[in-house]
């Protein structure tokens, strides 16, 4: 898929969708407007206001959303789809940076879930397996054949004596937040 997102724009298209970006501060900012390039949005709103009568409209006073109650001025409706053409710009170049189409992402989350589950399962049956497969356990020297100076059965002595597969805590921390 062709990037639209870019900070050289070199078409009609890439300069439309590019128009109106987000700064490295956050500020939407207007690739050009009233003869400069690069004019924050809220600052050259402030000027559009004041030139239509609007004579308390700073540019601090629309960045703190002052126009909400304008909700009928072009300047004010300018504005805020500047304001979201920026969002969305900023939110859409996150989303080309990672290469991926759509139908990718939601494979890989597909699979992520499914991982999750097993890594779930391996948790659980890590354990059970090693006191299938051991000869003794490495805490208390217990046999397989359930005599055990503890006095416990060999899947008892494996619990209690604290055992964890080596990789535990990772799986567990990735595990932990289940929406990532």
């Amino acid at each position: 898929m062709k990037r639209l997102t870019t900070d050289n724009p070199k078409n009609n298209i890439e300069t439309l969708m590019n128009y109106c970006t987000a700064d490295k501060d956050g500020w939407a900012v207007l690739k050009y407007a009233g003869g400069e390039e690069n004019i924050k949005l809220h600052e050259y709103t402030a000027r559009c206001c004041q030139e239509h009568g609007c004579k308390n409209r700073t540019a601090d006073f629309v960045a703190e959303d002052g126009l909400f109650d304008c909700c009928d001025c072009p300047v004010a409706i300018m504005y805020y789809c500047g304001s979201q053409a920026a969002e969305n710009n900023a939110q859409f170049s996150a989303y080309e940076d990672t290469g991926l189409t759509p139908k990718e992402i939601r494979k890989m989350q597909s699979e992520n879930a499914k991982l999750r589950e097993l890594l779930k399962l391996a948790l659980q049956d890590i354990p059970i397996a090693a006191s299938d497969f051991c000869e003794y356990c490495t805490v208390c020297k217990c046999r397989k054949d359930n005599t055990c100076e503890y006095r416990m059965n060999h899947s008892e002595c494996i619990n209690a004596s604290g055992f964890r597969w080596q990789h535990a805590d990772e799986v567990e921390e990735v595990l932990k937040d289940e929406n990532t």
